[in-house]
């Protein structure tokens, strides 16, 4: 084992020590071509590209097989040099995580919730190579993971991993707590209530779907359109404030909802009253 994953291997056990559940990880390793370094995924597979290099799992039935016992940790981390860690989302760590994309302008769609409900709570928050991930607790029911619960934020919960601090990305940062901040060093904090409405919202009525590529031009997703004009404006919201009142959203939190939409897919964008009048009509109906 070379250092750095002398020190890998210790922090995989201290996360198992604190009740994570742990699975090893393919690294990044530096190969030379043409002269140059470049980083690609230790799996060995030349397909293996961004996004997924560095990300994947070194063992089968992962969320069987992960653990926080620290033989099993070292009888997997001693063997390779080039490894990343793995921590099981969901139940079996007791936390979920949010996951922003700032390729997919995910830090733009925080700030637009933040404004509309204050900014999360001080938990554990690691910076990854593109983003974002804050880690709360588990709230004590099922929490499915949800690629683009909002534009460029992701729910990584029951079935889910995400990579941990010290990690590689195959930007060639490595994950890190923000800050001075450590695992143990802060509690990791219960989830905002309307963070909690969303997600009791999307264990009933999930439908989203995966994005693929960064063109969105022309796409859609499900049955709302990625660029909304002028003329579809008020009967697309209209239609998604109905989908958030269904399962039972109060007004705030379908208002929140439709800002998002609107910043993101309007074109131009509705104005702040005309999204409020939006959300109140959809609010005399019964849940």
């Amino acid at each position: 084992m070379n250092e750095m994953a002398k020190t890998m291997l210790k922090i995989a056990v201290w996360y198992g020590v604190h009740g994570l559940k742990i699975i090893p990880i393919y690294g990044m390793r530096k190969r030379s071509f043409d002269g140059k370094g470049v980083l690609v995924c230790g799996c060995g597979n030349k397909e293996c590209k961004p996004p997924t290099s560095g990300k994947h799992p070194m063992i089968k039935d992962w969320p069987n097989n992960a653990t926080c016992d620290p033989v099993i940790i070292k009888n997997w981390f001693e063997k390779v040099n080039d490894i990343n860690i793995g921590i099981v989302t969901g139940v079996a760590s007791n936390l979920f995580v949010v996951d922003i994309d700032n390729k997919n302008d995910g830090h733009t769609t925080l700030e637009i919730m933040e404004e509309e409900h204050g900014k999360f709570p001080e938990t554990v928050e690691v910076l990854t190579g593109n983003g974002k991930h804050f880690f709360f607790k588990h709230p004590g029911f099922p929490v499915k993971g949800v690629t683009g619960v909002y534009k460029g934020i992701d729910i990584r919960g029951e079935g889910n991993y995400v990579v941990a601090p010290r990690s590689l990305h195959f930007s060639g940062n490595r994950y890190e707590f923000k800050g001075d901040q450590a695992m143990g060093q802060i509690l990791i904090a219960h989830a905002p209530e309307w963070l909690l409405k969303v997600l009791k919202a999307k264990n009933g009525t999930q439908t989203t779907t995966a994005r693929s590529g960064n063109s969105n031009k022309g796409k859609t997703e499900g049955w709302m359109p990625l660029s909304i004009p002028d003329g579809k404006r008020n009967d697309t919201l209209n239609r998604v404030a109905g989908s958030m009142r269904r399962p039972g959203m109060e007004w705030d939190e379908i208002l929140g909802g439709l800002k998002v939409v609107n910043a993101n897919r309007c074109k131009p964008p509705l104005s702040g009253a005309e999204l409020e009048k939006l959300a109140k009509n959809m609010c005399r109906y019964s849940k």
